[in-house]
């Protein structure tokens, strides 16, 4: 996921977009590192239940993107992450999405105050914030498995 994933926060960072030939390669080669997993452990509950949380997760990014709070690139990433999450556990893609805003909130903040002064943009490179956060509660759910 990381090799994937951080190239595509920095590009967001640098240019707030991120691209469809990172995105969906991401989420493509996901989705087929568990079709190799449940192929070799017999894990197809667990392949069903990553498919599905990546695809309810991404029709709630999609909502929440015609609100107006996530872009296209953002949603369309969403499909890896709840690959990835979806994999551990049912509720892991959502506590991303909700760590990813957590996170941003300062930036988010910083930009509101930088309009008001000097009429700036507002517009935030959320993709950074969705890898961080991906990683981060997959990192503390594989120490809570293992403990």
């Amino acid at each position: 996921f990381l090799a994937g994933a951080v190239p595509l926060a920095v590009i967001d960072a640098r240019t707030t977009r991120l691209p469809n030939r990172g995105t969906y390669p991401l989420a493509a080669a996901l989705c087929g590192y568990w079709v190799g997993i449940a192929l070799t452990t017999g894990s197809w509950s667990k392949l069903i239940q990553g498919i599905v949380c990546a695809v309810v997760i991404f029709l709630l990014a999609f909502v929440i993107g015609m609100i107006g709070t996530l872009a296209l690139g953002d949603i369309k990433l969403m499909l890896a992450i709840g690959l990835l999450t979806g994999w551990i556990s049912w509720l892991l893609p959502i506590y991303a999405l909700v760590a990813a805003y957590l996170l941003a909130v300062p930036h988010a903040l910083a930009l509101i105050a930088r309009k008001r002064k000097t009429g700036a943009s507002t517009v935030l490179p959320f993709g950074p914030y969705l890898v961080t956060a991906t990683t981060v509660v997959v990192i503390i759910a594989a120490i809570a498995i293992t403990h």
